[in-house]
């Protein structure tokens, strides 16, 4: 039987309470209350809501703090919130859908219009909000019980957070199902770059919305954070189409009603680590992420910011980052001069007419979600065949295909091509041409290969592509061939 969706009631007045619970119950939710702000924002960690629903009007704080504290939250900070409110409020103008409000309703609310407002409300956050069935990463409950064991555990670590700007404006106008389809392949950059760079022992989850975590070591915490931005940044302006991608901007009407120019998606990057300055609760951490992701807010683009800061260091999160920016380039500058030029391949698919946009979105709706390599999803999907996809590929890459009938090899250059280097590297020895070094790899592209092999055989490299499924056969056929 699924769990129940539960919702946290945060109020203070017993009558109203009384009501409300009953009615939250009858139509199938778990009902959980908490009597003012600081008992509600203990319950949270506890309960986990999918929805809260709170007064203007609390004992210890006013609703728009409490609202406040939970949204800058990384943990409670994708959780939406109805508020509350007095008519007298209404009057007055205070809702302007600030502090992370997502919807309010007059006191004492009709039971029917709280009703519709509940279920519209957790209509448009379902998509985001459970973690495991849009991206299958660890949701926020993992992540707090991984930070608590690495507190235990005494060893340094680092959390990166991961929030991608404007992500509203762009659902808003491309619809949820375009917008799924960012959060998956954000996860799919985030995670992709963690198992590559990362320390080994890395977690990587999805808070809910558009905040992803991951927690890995201080020594990997900058290299994940650069790879991240270069790879989003190349990838998620082909969410949009092509007018709104030239003009870098998209028209909207904003909460006024007015239409005003929304940036395309950024992503900035906030990480606290434990080698620095100490912490001991999770509380903490959450504290000084928020802190980062503030004064990130402020800076145009994607970027990241370390916190540096050191026992006794009580600088605020904006002051740090002048420090330990100054004197160099902002890194959205350093990543857009140092990506790759690789269009896409989808993109190439698309453009060859080898694959329809909605073919190449059921391609990509797999490959985020196992993490196979596009041209893998492609092949196994039965949309393309394989010679097809390698003149494709090779023709994206620059370099020959294989599989093309580029079988000429040397019998002596086979012969000589150190053993050890065809399985390290997983390539194979073709010829060797006036004097540059002829051979097949699954990954053409790939530098390091590329410079240990130019270092080993002191030789230069003229790569070719072959696919993994196809290495296996090409390499006994051309070793053996030699060998006779």
């Amino acid at each position: 039987m699924d769990e129940k969706i539960r919702i946290l009631l945060i109020e203070d007045d017993p009558m109203i309470s009384d009501i409300l619970t009953s009615l939250i119950r009858t139509w199938g939710y778990e009902c959980f209350l908490a009597g003012d702000g600081h008992k509600a924002l203990s319950a949270l960690r506890r309960v986990f809501p999918s929805l809260i629903i709170l007064d203007t009007q609390l004992p210890d704080m006013s609703g728009f703090t409490l609202t406040g504290l939970i949204k800058e939250d990384i943990f409670t900070s994708h959780i939406p919130v109805i508020l509350l409110v007095e008519k007298k409020q209404m009057r007055k103008k205070m809702l302007s859908l600030q502090s992370g409000i997502d919807d309010y309703i007059m006191k004492p609310p009709d039971p029917i219009d709280l009703e519709v407002r509940i279920e519209m409300t957790l209509r448009r956050t379902e998509h985001h909000f459970h973690a495991s069935s849009l991206t299958r990463l660890p949701g926020a409950r993992a992540l707090e019980k991984e930070i608590r064991h690495r507190l235990l555990s005494g060893k340094p670590f680092s959390v990166c957070y991961f929030d991608i700007d404007h992500f509203k404006s762009f659902n808003d106008k491309y619809g949820y199902i375009k917008g799924d389809g960012v959060i998956n392949q954000t996860a799919h950059i985030i995670s992709t770059v963690v198992r590559t760079f990362g320390s080994g022992d890395d977690l990587v989850g999805h808070i809910g919305g558009d905040d992803f975590m991951a927690i890995t070591h201080p020594q990997c915490d900058e290299r994940i954070a650069k790879e991240v931005i270069a790879e989003f940044d190349r990838l998620t302006p082909l969410h949009y189409d092509r007018a709104d991608r030239q003009k870098g901007t998209i028209a909207m009407l904003n909460r006024q009603g007015k239409e005003m120019d929304f940036p395309l998606m950024s992503i900035s990057i906030a990480i606290v680590n434990s080698q620095n300055k100490k912490v001991a609760t999770v509380a903490e951490i959450s504290e000084r992420t928020a802190e980062i992701k503030r004064y990130l807010k402020h800076h145009a683009g994607s970027g990241y910011l370390i916190d540096r800061r050191s026992e006794g260091d009580q600088k605020s999160g904006g002051e740090k980052a002048a420090k330990v920016c100054r004197g160099r380039r902002p890194f959205a500058q350093i990543a857009r001069s140092e990506r790759r030029d690789l269009f896409p391949l989808g993109q190439h698919l698309l453009k060859k007419e080898v694959l329809s946009t909605e073919q190449l979105e059921e391609a990509l709706q797999h490959h985020w979600r196992t993490g196979l390599p596009l041209g893998e999803t492609v092949l196994l999907l039965g949309l393309v065949d394989m010679k097809q996809l390698g003149g494709i590929l090779g023709e994206q890459l620059g370099v020959p295909y294989l599989g093309d009938g580029n079988y000429e090899h040397d019998k002596e250059f086979v012969n000589a091509f150190p053993k050890e280097l065809l399985v390290k590297f997983h390539v194979i020895p073709l010829r060797k041409v006036d004097g540059v070094a002829h051979v097949a790899m699954t990954d053409p592209t790939n530098e390091e290969i590329l410079d240990a092999l130019k270092k080993d055989m002191q030789l230069p490299i003229q790569p070719y592509l072959a696919f993994e499924y196809e290495w296996e056969t090409m390499f006994q056929e051309i070793v053996s061939h030699a060998n006779n």
